[in-house]
């Protein structure tokens, strides 16, 4: 055998450059990748078509995954049916499309998110650290756009501020909505440690910019949206007991946050203006508001009548709004539900409908089998960030932003995590078997 030079044996017995980042971090090049593309998941940033920068990183994530031999984690079995009837549905819809690519590029999104993303959310975050540092990103992610948005301030008109990422001013508010039930998580986590002090500047900090980002978006779907989040995670966080006490509680948090939005010039006016609007008895005024949406939704229930089991295809139910209702604007129905049902039938919707209901069955059934406090509230969090997610759909067209399925899957993850931690408790009452995901 030949001898190795002294020098080539010093290069290969060195660290490498991963292998110091792992040294460092604790994460691993797969742990690192998808970190990454949930940082990179609210901006939404697309390449090519409807591809975006985090979908490149995630099918990253599922190649490194197979190349390491690891098992790639599937869904609980009860979402399998589910997916492919959704699937099955949208594709069927297609055979009506007026414009088949828009539909086929809409299906491969959703296959892609349904059957990938989210299978490789529950493979590899399977930690509790994993699961911090998950949501971290997406609050990262999410809350750099507001700050983006608050130097440049470029506003719209009527004064509304956008988000840096998108021409629609409301998107600067959803984040105020799915990430409040997070962020109150975690100044309550700080404050029982006794970091007050922390708890007190960070939390003031993330929630005044949260609270900045609603008001100058002027967004009257986002604030319901947030407040429904904020309602459900405070009264019902540490379950029933109290609930009245604390719901009492937050309205009048609730009517010190409005005071202080109506009164003072710490934020900006603009939802104010625009709720007050909303609430003005002038019939031309609310029409003005409000016709566009009725007649497009009038559209969708003329569209679902005419065919309620094959809808008119994804992405193209804009193409056909006028037919079924002269007026209408060439747009999708700003409701996802009506949406789903218009473009891809009754059928579609409810196997849509069926993957949030057992998604919400799960993780509050899931908290009951963990006596970790801090867990317990974790889980509810992200209940109450998902139930503030659902109250954005219905005031928008079907969506498909990839941060909203990353907090879907997190969800998940946090069931699993439980079954883990608590596989007795589970096992003895029958549940494990619906969490199963093998």
């Amino acid at each position: 055998m030949s001898a190795v030079h002294p020098a080539r044996a010093a290069a290969s017995e060195a660290p490498t450059r991963l292998q110091r980042v792992r040294e460092r971090t604790g994460l691993d090049t797969i742990e690192l990748a998808f970190l990454l593309s949930a940082l990179l998941a609210p901006a939404d940033i697309e390449l090519v078509g409807s591809l975006t920068i985090s979908d490149v990183l995630v099918a990253g994530v599922a190649y490194l995954l197979l190349a390491d031999g690891r098992r790639i984690a599937a869904l609980p079995p009860l979402f399998i049916p589910a997916i492919l009837i959704l699937l099955g549905a949208a594709a069927a819809g297609g055979f009506r499309a007026s414009h088949p690519y828009e539909t086929l590029t809409q299906l491969f999104q959703f296959g892609f998110i349904l059957l990938i993303q989210l299978s490789v959310i529950l493979t590899v975050v399977t930690t509790r650290r994993l699961l911090h540092l998950s949501l971290l990103m997406v609050a990262i992610g999410s809350l750099a756009g507001n700050v983006a948005s608050f130097v440049m301030q470029q506003a719209q008109g009527a004064d509304r501020i956008l988000a840096f990422y998108s021409d629609n001013p409301n998107r600067l508010s959803y984040p105020t909505a799915y990430l409040l039930p997070f962020v109150l998580h975690y100044i309550t986590v700080l404050w029982e440690r006794g970091l007050r002090w922390r708890a007190f500047w960070v939390g003031g900090s993330l929630l005044y910019l949260m609270i900045w980002a609603l008001a100058a978006s002027a967004s009257r779907g986002g604030a319901l949206a947030t407040v429904v989040g904020l309602v459900a995670y405070v009264v019902f966080a540490d379950g029933l007991r109290g609930s009245l006490r604390r719901a009492m509680l937050t309205a009048l948090g609730l009517g010190a946050v409005v005071l202080v939005l109506f009164n003072t010039t710490l934020f900006p006016v603009t939802l104010q203006d625009r709720v007050d609007r909303s609430l003005t008895t002038d019939a031309a005024e609310q029409t003005t508001l409000l016709a566009d949406r009725e007649r497009l939704a009038d559209a969708a229930v003329a569209g679902i009548i005419d065919s309620p089991i094959i809808g008119t295809g994804l992405d193209n139910f804009r193409h056909v709004a006028q037919k079924y209702h002269p007026q209408a604007t060439p747009q999708q129905p700003h409701n996802m539900w009506l949406a789903l049902m218009a473009e891809t039938g009754v059928v579609g919707a409810l196997a849509a409908a069926f993957l949030f209901t057992t998604w919400f069955e799960l993780l509050i059934r899931a908290r009951r089998y963990t006596r970790d406090r801090e867990l317990q509230r974790l889980a509810w969090a992200s209940v109450s960030s998902m139930m503030a997610v659902m109250a954005i759909f219905m005031t928008i067209p079907i969506m498909l932003h990839r941060h909203y399925w990353l907090l879907y899957g997190l969800g998940l993850a946090i069931v699993e995590l439980i079954r883990r931690e608590s596989e007795t408790a589970f096992a003895a009452t029958g549940f494990t078997a619906r969490l199963d995901a093998r």
